[in-house]
């Protein structure tokens, strides 16, 4: 949805899903296989093994090459660096919100040939959050600028 136009942007929802395709699927698929070969067992010791391996490692790298894909293919990777920069840190704070309590559930209860169903369900709704906090600073940038958004 684009405020300035009211109406979808069908665009940025197929960059998600050509992202989410041919990137974060098949790397949540061989991630979950990998943390449970890393690190086995089903052991509360064993289970924040993974959630530390996960959100310590690959849940921020993840982010930022996700949120660089997202914006190159939207012309915008020029911007990346400082976006990142800006916006990162809280952004990253509010990702280990989400993702800690998911993946520890995950890792917990969901059996592994589930866990990337169960994980994409969440990021359906994560997704969302990000692509707003992707245009919000875009937006604001216009605004500032005293640039009127074209219906």
């Amino acid at each position: 949805y684009d405020d300035t136009t009211a109406t979808y942007d069908v665009r940025r929802t197929a960059i998600f899903a050509a992202v989410g395709t041919y990137y974060l699927g098949p790397m949540l698929h061989f991630w979950f296989g990998l943390s449970q070969r890393l690190v086995a067992g089903t052991s509360a010791l064993a289970i924040a093994k993974r959630v530390v391996l996960d959100q310590g490692l690959v849940g921020p790298i993840s982010f930022a090459f996700t949120t660089f894909q997202l914006m190159a293919w939207e012309g915008k990777a020029a911007e990346w660096p400082a976006w990142i920069r800006e916006n990162g840190p809280a952004i990253l704070v509010k990702n280990w919100q989400v993702w800690v309590p998911t993946v520890t559930v995950t890792f917990a209860f969901i059996p592994l040939h589930f866990r990337p169903l169960f994980v994409n369900t969440v990021a359906l709704f994560w997704n969302v959050y990000i692509s707003s906090r992707l245009h919000v600073a875009h937006d604001e940038r216009i605004v500032e600028a005293g640039i009127e958004a074209v219906p």
